[in-house]
């Protein structure tokens, strides 16, 4: 179901002047003269650009607002605002990860996913015996598809990879997602990294291995 837009949003941009973003109805952006950005969750409003505070005591003028300073956490994500840089990161996420399922001190590995193990659909037997742990699967690969959808793009592809057996999930399935925390065990410092003069082009690395895949 998709979100509503509250109605006070539209005093953003007919009064204020803003415009919403295409890709989401919450962010809103002001070119000129200098680029302001505003990022809407319920009643919270977080604020980006050189000089904001005109903006504030506008916006203060339509709402009664409480400004409680630079942003440190915002939805969950960690910020850390450096002279020459920002970073993101969700270690406490992480943490609470961990301590929910009994991996505080298990052993850390190199990777997301065990290289060279393919996943498959449990058989009937196997989902049987997976069921009797009454384990939650569809809420776990949910959290760390919130990390990779975050500060942690090294786990889309195990996320991707797990996401394909939700209906017929198995013990290999889990045994996958606890590997995934034992690689976040070893890599929950990671995160994002702005840096003020970094390149904002996009590079990606892919290898598509088609011959491997016991499926086709």
């Amino acid at each position: 179901m998709a979100s509503r837009k509250p109605l006070w949003l539209g005093i953003i941009d007919s009064k204020i002047g803003f415009n919403a973003c295409k890709l989401d109805p919450f962010v809103f952006y002001w070119k000129q003269p200098d680029a302001l950005w505003i990022y809407v969750d319920v009643d919270d409003m977080a604020i980006f650009g050189k000089n904001i505070q005109p903006l504030k005591d506008q916006i203060n003028k339509e709402f009664s607002i409480k400004d409680i300073g630079p942003a440190d956490l915002l939805l969950g994500v960690k910020i850390q605002q450096l002279e020459d840089c920002i970073t993101l990161d969700q270690q406490h996420f992480v943490d609470s990860l961990l301590d929910l399922y009994g991996m505080q001190n298990c052993k850390t590995v190199s990777t997301p996913l065990v290289p060279n193990e393919y996943l498959s659909p449990a058989t009937k037997d196997k989902r049987r015996k997976f069921d009797e742990m009454n384990i939650n699967s569809r809420s776990a690969v949910g959290s760390i598809n919130y990390l990779s959808t975050a500060t942690h793009p090294d786990l889309s592809h195990a996320v991707s990879s797990l996401s394909q057996y939700l209906e017929k999930p198995g013990i290999k399935h889990w045994k996958a997602f606890l590997h995934v925390l034992k690689y976040l065990s070893g890599t929950q410092e990671l995160g994002l990294h702005y840096d003020r003069q970094c390149n904002p082009g996009l590079i990606a690395f892919t290898d598509a291995d088609w011959g491997n895949c016991q499926l086709t």
